[in-house]
């Protein structure tokens, strides 16, 4: 997805003819309803996949840190699943974000496209105005935005149990 905004991006830049741009508007017409349709499709079982990779990557991450007598061959397993959950939840979010960053661009260049053909602004203005106005987005079970930002809020939700289970322990003990 990511390609073929930027794609449509592209021709936008190069190309400012008549009768590309009402093939452009219609491609990223189309693209948009197939990212909407993905994001309805996928957006719980991408949220699940989200939350069950944080609760595998915070056991690995806790017994590595705060457990000082974890034997040799679990701090290896703990080491490798670790790098899985973390390989898991870097693809999904970083490719989901990729493709919505590139959906905004085109976004934003097909609201500007009127501009760029003064000979059909009217014309284009008013497709542009019934058509675009939605925003390209992917979510987490239709609650949450898919964005760059989430890698840092996950880590920092990771980072703020680890420490909080970590002193309740200390306490009771």
């Amino acid at each position: 997805m990511r390609c073929l905004f930027l794609h449509i991006a592209n021709q936008i830049h190069s190309g400012k003819k008549e009768d590309n741009a009402y093939q452009l508007l219609h491609t990223y017409d189309e693209l948009a309803n197939v990212l909407s349709s993905i994001d309805d499709i996928f957006s719980y079982p991408v949220c699940v996949l989200v939350v069950s990779s944080m609760a595998g990557l915070f056991r690995p991450i806790y017994s590595l840190i705060f457990l000082l007598e974890t034997h040799f061959e679990f701090s290896i397993l703990y080491l490798f699943s670790g790098i899985y959950y973390s390989i898991v939840l870097l693809s999904v979010i970083f490719s989901a974000s990729e493709a919505v960053q590139a959906g905004k661009l085109a976004r934003e260049l097909i609201v500007s496209l009127p501009g760029f053909l003064p000979l059909r602004y009217t014309e284009l203005k008013q497709i542009v105005r019934r058509n675009f106005k939605r925003e390209i987005v992917l979510t987490l079970w239709k609650t949450y935005t898919i964005d760059r930002s989430l890698l840092f809020s996950a880590l920092g939700t990771l980072a703020t149990y680890g420490i909080l289970i970590a002193t309740l322990g200390n306490v009771q003990s």
